[in-house]
């Protein structure tokens, strides 16, 4: 941690604390042993077992899936998250996957790096995103930021969310709820998961659901692996 990290922590607290930071892996159980608060990214549940004194635990992201949530539950440990705190640079990640590839950007610097600069390259042409549908399955903060800037693209976008009748719209020319799923797949030039892991959303996208995505379609999964049956996918 750096001094204007601990700078930062400081002047926000209206109590004088104790910054207690491991200097590598190696030390997080044992810090976490003397803490009562933590601030985490990715911790094992063996560190975690060793924090008897632990009150609150604040995760920098967003999914918590791989926390010992049942731990927490049973000593009574509060758990707070960053949701929303990243939902623009995880939007604009997937946007720039989507252009990348669409574009041809990688494929094109690979060509200029090796030597190879040509004016026109035989069946890699690239494509425009006006005009395609971009589905996005998971229209939480991620979501509607990455359908605000798919809008400013001139980009058809279909959205859908565990409960449409809640949360803001945003920009979605449609949001739908889980049963507009197979709506949304067929329909969709660029589909977009940006769904948390749980148990109803694990595989959501099998064999069925991939079958039903339009011929050339592109994947974009800024979500969980699990959210896609790789065996499925890998078949297709």
């Amino acid at each position: 941690m750096t001094e204007w990290e601990r700078g930062i922590f400081s002047s926000a607290l209206e109590v004088p604390i104790e910054l207690l930071v491991p200097q590598d892996r190696g030390e997080i159980g044992r810090v976490l042993e003397d803490a009562e608060f933590a601030i985490v990214g990715l911790v094992k549940r063996e560190h975690l077992e060793r924090a008897r004194r632990l009150r609150v635990v604040h995760f920098v992201g967003a999914g918590v899936d791989h926390l010992p949530l049942d731990l927490f539950r049973e000593r009574g440990v509060i758990l707070t998250t960053g949701k929303g705190t990243n939902a623009r640079a995880v939007a604009e990640l997937a946007l720039g996957l989507i252009l990348a590839h669409l574009r041809r950007i990688v494929e094109h610097d690979a060509i200029l790096k090796g030597g190879g600069w040509v004016h026109f390259v035989e069946d890699s042409l690239e494509e425009e995103l006006e005009g395609k549908t971009l589905g996005i399955l998971g229209y939480g903060h991620i979501g509607r930021e990455l359908a605000r800037m798919a809008k400013c693209m001139g980009m058809r976008v279909l959205a859908m969310k565990r409960d449409p009748s809640r949360g803001p719209r945003g920009d979605a020319d449609f949001v739908g709820g889980p049963e507009s799923l197979d709506y949304i797949l067929a329909q969709s030039d660029v589909l977009v998961l940006a769904l948390p892991l749980t148990p109803e959303t694990e595989g959501i996208l099998g064999e069925r659901e991939i079958s039903m995505m339009k011929k050339g379609a592109l994947l974009v999964n800024v979500g969980r692996g699990k959210l896609v049956d790789e065996a499925a996918l890998k078949k297709a």
